[in-house]
């Protein structure tokens, strides 16, 4: 039976060119490297919607045909046999009864795992005493922001929730944009209720449906001092070609739907979405 061992983990780390991970992994105990993932369990959840948002969050999910009374999650814990245990979201018992047995070390940067690779890095994390960006970058940044997200609510709605984001700190709030309110209206209400230096970042969806929708819309949000971005206005490599230069925001699309090395050599996108759990 296949049995992890130090070297072969470093070996792997080597030849995968993750040279803080295979720094950090020859430093540590050799039962880091030679632990393997022994169990696991899947755990679903149900999150309510808060009842400031209830209501109008079912609602909005209504409008789209789908009923989402709160929200569906499934915690994934992973075991090790030298008693470590890591916790992420996602996963499913055919992927997870592949992994027993196996080195965690060999799902370094496997996104086909889906969110249980955040089992995996914590897992690696407690193994070396390191947080996980030490083990992705020998330089990682020293702060990552984190933002605030909302459903597409009505103006005064939309604006409690972004005071009530900035008294917990948020400066960055991403909200969803959809037919059945008006951005331009939402972001002003917005940025009346707001430190100045609080931004904004709009996800439509691809429910404007057309380059001059979007650009109707954009250009009047860009108008607004700390609307920043949008997330998938359009949705194909050409709409994006033709909105190229036009908006002075940033754009984002989630991965797949525009070609990346496209969108890199023509200058479309300012970043892509690459996964969810």
């Amino acid at each position: 039976m296949y049995r992890p061992d130090r070297r072969r983990t470093l070996q792997f780390l080597a030849a995968a060119g993750i040279t803080p991970a295979l720094e950090a992994a020859a430093a540590s105990p050799a039962s880091a490297t030679a632990m393997r993932i022994s169990r696991y369990e899947l755990i679903p959840v149900q999150v309510p919607w808060h009842e400031r948002v209830r209501e109008m969050a079912i609602l909005n999910w209504r409008r789209e045909n789908m009923d989402v009374p709160h929200s569906r999650l499934t915690v994934v814990k992973l075991y090790t046999d030298e008693g470590l245990m890591g916790v992420g979201l996602g996963g499913n018992h055919n992927l997870l009864k592949s992994m027993i047995g196996r080195s965690p070390w060999e799902y370094f940067f496997n996104d086909r795992i889906g969110g249980v690779q955040t089992a995996i890095y914590d897992l690696l994390g407690k193994a070396t005493g390191l947080p996980v960006c030490r083990l992705i970058s020998s330089t990682p940044k020293k702060r990552i922001l984190q933002a605030y997200w909302s459903l597409s609510y009505p103006p005064d709605m939309i604006a409690a929730e972004a005071k009530r984001a900035a008294s917990l700190g948020y400066r960055v709030h991403k909200v969803k944009i959809r037919v059945w309110e008006d951005p331009v209206a939402q972001a002003q209400a917005i940025f009346a209720a707001v430190p100045r230096d609080y931004r904004v970042w709009g996800d439509p969806n691809h429910c404007w449906g057309s380059v001059a929708r979007t650009l109707h819309f954009a250009t009047k949000l860009a108008e607004i001092p700390g609307y920043f971005g949008l997330e998938s206005p359009l949705r194909s490599t050409e709409e994006y070609r033709q909105l190229k230069g036009r908006v002075p925001l940033r754009l984002s699309e989630h991965w797949g739907l525009v070609d990346p090395m496209i969108a890199a050599r023509e200058g479309l996108l300012d970043a892509h979405i690459t996964a969810s759990p």
